[in-house]
């Protein structure tokens, strides 16, 4: 799927990392905390494998309204 969303252009790369965090189903808090370095990839010539994603921090907001 995700292949397919970054074949779209520019937009599509964009909505690749938005694909990846909402597949791992991090909650609002989590996903703004998340940094480059907590993100393990498979190796490139594996295409069948899988990565991680180590969500080492929450930033749990609550609005003023």
């Amino acid at each position: 799927m995700l292949a397919a969303v970054a074949a779209q252009g520019s937009r599509g790369e964009h909505l690749v990392a938005y694909g990846a965090v909402y597949y791992v189903a991090t909650r609002p808090g989590e996903a703004a905390a998340l940094k480059e370095s907590d993100f393990i990839l498979p190796p490139e010539n594996e295409p069948e494998a899988w990565g991680e994603v180590l969500v080492s921090e929450s930033h749990p907001e609550v609005g003023g309204g």
